[in-house]
């Protein structure tokens, strides 16, 4: 145990070294995707993608109000466990919005193929915390249960998978004196502890390693250009290659060659920096806004369009 706690603490630390220059991480608990279903907290609405579900998080917070109880309770374990070194952020400026509120999708025209590209949601956390739990109520008798609960951590710029673990059960307790929210804690205290190493363990990794995105380059039929032109002395595909070199991390990224012709780019396994020079938390579109002001330099007009969070697509226009 003792060893456990000093673990703990060094990974602590270790945060505190990484994020010592810039904003500390911040965490965001949200009932879950599950949660939110089976209490009817949705609607569903047609897109090009099918049908797709809305959650409601403002109606939930409103009707339910255990619901307020148990998210404020998680994020008070998570924020006194943490000493200070991760920020928690509350859920209610965002309810209006629902997680951020993601525009509907389209579809993206390109020379010979297409692509299904949906809003970027609004970023509003560095880490999502999503909690799962039934209870069982007796029958409306005198006490009640808890069934089940799970705890899962999810990187909000990549929606990776940082940390998941169930909680385990309890026995029946009488309703009068024990309440949902300590049903709930009493199950998930063990595991804050278990969630912050790998909280800490996961930034370590994206400071050495930075976040992973994928992103395409496409030339537009509205341009004359091709990526075997020559702009200021080099191939238009290099000169946006060397410029990866310098901006990613470990020059971290990947050709599909596969994917390549005159007039289309795709690379995977980009990885970015945490912050940008200004210090500022660093998102793949802003990553991909920064090649785009590079390009504008030598005259090259492009856009943006983002496919979820960690996938961005650079259209040259001309």
């Amino acid at each position: 145990m003792v060893f456990k706690k000093f673990i703990l603490t060094t990974l602590i630390c270790l945060s505190s070294v990484i994020f010592s220059q810039a904003e500390r991480p911040t965490i965001m608990v949200w009932p879950s995707d599950s949660w939110m279903k089976s209490n009817g907290y949705y609607e569903e609405v047609e897109t090009d993608k099918g049908v797709q579900k809305i959650y409601k998080y403002k109606d939930a917070f409103d009707e339910n109000k255990q619901l307020g109880y148990v998210i404020d309770k998680i994020a008070d374990m998570f924020e006194e466990r943490s000493h200070g070194h991760y920020r928690l952020k509350s859920m209610n400026s965002s309810l209006t919005t629902g997680r951020g509120g993601t525009a509907g999708s389209k579809k993206k025209r390109r020379r010979g193929k297409t692509k299904t590209s949906q809003g970027s949601a609004r970023i509003l956390s560095d880490i999502n915390i999503y909690v799962d739990w039934s209870i069982i109520d007796g029958n409306g008798g005198p006490k009640h249960k808890l069934e089940s609960v799970k705890l899962s951590a999810i990187d909000a710029y990549t929606d990776s998978n940082v940390a998941t673990k169930p909680g385990e059960g309890g026995s029946w307790e009488y309703k009068s004196s024990v309440t949902v929210v300590d049903l709930l804690s009493r199950s998930l205290k063990n595991l804050v502890d278990p969630f912050l190493t790998k909280f800490d363990e996961y930034f370590a990794d994206l400071k050495e390693n930075g976040r992973e995105m994928k992103t395409s380059i496409e030339i537009l039929e509205t341009s004359n250009l091709k990526f075997n032109e020559n702009v200021n002395g080099k191939r238009l595909s290099r000169l946006i290659e060397d410029w990866l070199r310098v901006n990613t991390v470990k020059e971290k990224f990947s050709e599909k060659p596969e994917e390549s012709d005159e007039f289309y780019r795709e690379y995977e396994e980009v990885r970015i920096p945490l912050f940008d020079k200004e210090g500022h938390k660093l998102s793949a579109t802003n990553f991909m806004r920064q090649l785009r002001d590079y390009l504008e330099g030598f005259g090259i007009v492009s856009h943006i369009e983002a496919d979820g969070k960690a996938t961005v697509y650079l259209k040259i226009d001309k």
